[in-house]
C-alpha cells in the first residue's frame, strides 16, 4: 500500500483551503452587488413615493415658465418685436421699404421686462438707401404702479412719416402695417416732448401728449393741383389726448366694440404763422359667434379746422403703389397714395369671412373674406383751388383667400380688389388691384 509524503499532502490541503477562500470570496462579491442593486431599487422606490408631489410641482412651475415665455413672445410679435432675452427687437426697423426712401435697413432696441419693469429705454436707427436719409431717435418710459397713472415717457427723434397720416393709441394691428411698403411720399420730422399715460377704469386708456416739432416736406404732393414745388416748413408746439376703449359685449356673445378719439391742437413756434384744431375717430365692431362666419366693420372720420398747410391736410387713404403689392386692411388697395386730399371725411370698411375649410392638422385652412370700402371727403375753400378732393364718393369692393397655406404662424393668401364709381380710371387695369397676402396667427 502506498502512502503519500507528508509535504504531497500538505500542498493538497493548501489547494483546497485556497479554492474554498475563492469560493467564499466570489459569494461575498455576488451577494455585495445584489446588495447593492436591491438597495438602490429601495431608494429610489422610497424617493418616488416621498417626492412625487414635489417632482409634480417642479414639473407644473417648468409648464407655466414655459407657457409664460410663449406668451410673452405672443404678446412682443403681436407689437411688432422679437423678444431676445433682455432686449426686444423691432422687426420692421431691420428691413423697410417704402416708394420714397427706397430699401432702408436699421435696427430698433428696447429694454425687455426681464431686465427691469420699472422702465423701458428704446432706441433707432435706420439709412434710407435712395434718398439718404439718416433716421435716429429714443425715448425713456417709466412705468407706475397706480391705479389711474400707468406710465409717463420722454422721447426726441428724427425721422420720416407718411404724408396726411394719423394714428390712434394701441390702434393698429399686426397686417396694417404692410401699408407702410406703399408710402409715395414722405415729411422729415424732428420732434421733441412727452406723453402722460392713463387708465381711467377698467376697460379705457388715455395719453395726454406734448411736443415740439419742426416738419420739413421732401417732395411735391401727388394731390397737388399745382405740383411745382416742394411746401415749405414749418415749426409747431402739438398738444393731443388720444382716448380708446374696449370690452366684450354682454348683450351679444362674440360681439367686441372697440372706440377711439384723438383731439389735438397745434400752435405756432417762433415765426410759423397757424393754430388749428384736429378731431378724429374710429369705432371697430368686430362679431365673432361660433361657427365658419366673422364681420367686421371699421368707421372713421376726422376733420381739421383752420388748416395752415398742405401738410396738414388728410391724404393717407390709398396703398396701390403697383398693381401688385402685399395685403394691408383698412386701407384703399385701388387708389394711389396721396391721390386725394381731404379737411374733412368719412370712411367705411366692410368685411365678412367664411371658413371654406377647417382641420388644425392641415395647412390649407382656406377662408374667403368679401370686402366693400368707402370713402367721402371734402376740402375747406381755401383748399378746394390748391388740392384734389373726393367729395363725389370713392368706391371699391374685393375678395380676398386667406391661409390658402399656412405655415408656422404665418398663413398665405391672395386678394383681389376693383374700384369703380365716380373716381374710376380710364384704362381698366389701373382699376384693378392683386395682393398677395400675409396673415399672423398669433
Amino acid at each position: 500500500m502506498l502512502r503519500s509524503s507528508p509535504s504531497s499532502a500538505r500542498h493538497v490541503q493548501k489547494k483546497r483551503q485556497t479554492t474554498a477562500w475563492r469560493i467564499k470570496l466570489l459569494l461575498v462579491l455576488v451577494f455585495m452587488v445584489l446588495g447593492h442593486f436591491a438597495k438602490a431599487q429601495n431608494q429610489a422606490q422610497a424617493l418616488t413615493a416621498r417626492d412625487s408631489l414635489l417632482i409634480q410641482l417642479i414639473d407644473s412651475l417648468e409648464t407655466q415658465r414655459m407657457a409664460e415665455l410663449e406668451a410673452e413672445r405672443q404678446r412682443q410679435l403681436a407689437r411688432g418685436y422679437w423678444p431676445a432675452g433682455l432686449v426686444n427687437m423691432e422687426l420692421g426697423r431691420l428691413f423697410n421699404y417704402n416708394h420714397f426712401e427706397g430699401i432702408k435697413p436699421g435696427l430698433g432696441l428696447e429694454t425687455s421686462r426681464y431686465l427691469t419693469t420699472r422702465f423701458t429705454l428704446s432706441g433707432f436707427y435706420s439709412y434710407s438707401l435712395r434718398s439718404c436719409d439718416h433716421s435716429y431717435g429714443g425715448s425713456y418710459t417709466h412705468h407706475l404702479s397706480g391705479n389711474i397713472l400707468t406710465a409717463w415717457q420722454v422721447f426726441a427723434h428724427r425721422d420720416q412719416y407718411e404724408t396726411g397720416s394719423f394714428t390712434f393709441l394701441d390702434g393698429e394691428i399686426a397686417d396694417e402695417r404692410f401699408r407702410k411698403f406703399a408710402v409715395g411720399t414722405v415729411d422729415r420730422t424732428e420732434a421733441v416732448g412727452g406723453q402722460l399715460k392713463l387708465r381711467p377704469g377698467r376697460y379705457g386708456k388715455i395719453a395726454l401728449h406734448f411736443s415740439y416739432r419742426h416738419l420739413s416736406p421732401l417732395a411735391p404732393y401727388p394731390f397737388s393741383l399745382r405740383a411745382v414745388t416742394t411746401p415749405s416748413t414749418f415749426k409747431e408746439h402739438l398738444y393731443g389726448l388720444y382716448w380708446r376703449w374696449q370690452r366684450k359685449s354682454t348683450w351679444l356673445p362674440g360681439l367686441t366694440p372697440t372706440l377711439y378719439t384723438n383731439l389735438r391742437h397745434g400752435r405756432e413756434a417762433e415765426d410759423t404763422p397757424g393754430n388749428y384744431w384736429q378731431a378724429e375717430a374710429q369705432a371697430d365692431w368686430l362679431f365673432e359667434p361660433a361657427g365658419r362666419f366673422k364681420s367686421s366693420l371699421r368707421l372713421n372720420a376726422a376733420q381739421i379746422w383752420k388748416a395752415p398747410s398742405l401738410t396738414h391736410l388728410y391724404s393717407a387713404f390709398g396703398t396701390r403703389s403697383n398693381p401688385i403689392a402685399l395685403e394691408s386692411r383698412h386701407s384703399m388697395a385701388t387708389m394711389r397714395p396721396n391721390e386725394f386730399a381731404a379737411t374733412r371725411f368719412f370712411q367705411a370698411f366692410l368685411r365678412q369671412s367664411i371658413t371654406l375649410h377647417s382641420n388644425k392638422q392641415s395647412c390649407f385652412q382656406p377662408v374667403l373674406t368679401i370686402s366693400t370700402s368707402a370713402l367721402w371727403g371734402t376740402l375747406h375753400s381755401d383748399w378746394k383751388t390748391l388740392a384734389k378732393s373726393v367729395e363725389k364718393g370713392y368706391f371699391e369692393s374685393g375678395l380676398y383667400f386667406e391661409d390658402l397655406f399656412r405655415m408656422a404662424s404665418i398663413g398665405y393668401g391672395l386678394a383681389v380688389h376693383y374700384r369703380y364709381g365716380p373716381y374710376q380710371m380710364d384704362r381698366s387695369i389701373d382699376n384693378w388691384s392683386f395682393r398677395l397676402g400675409l396673415n399672423f396667427h398669433l
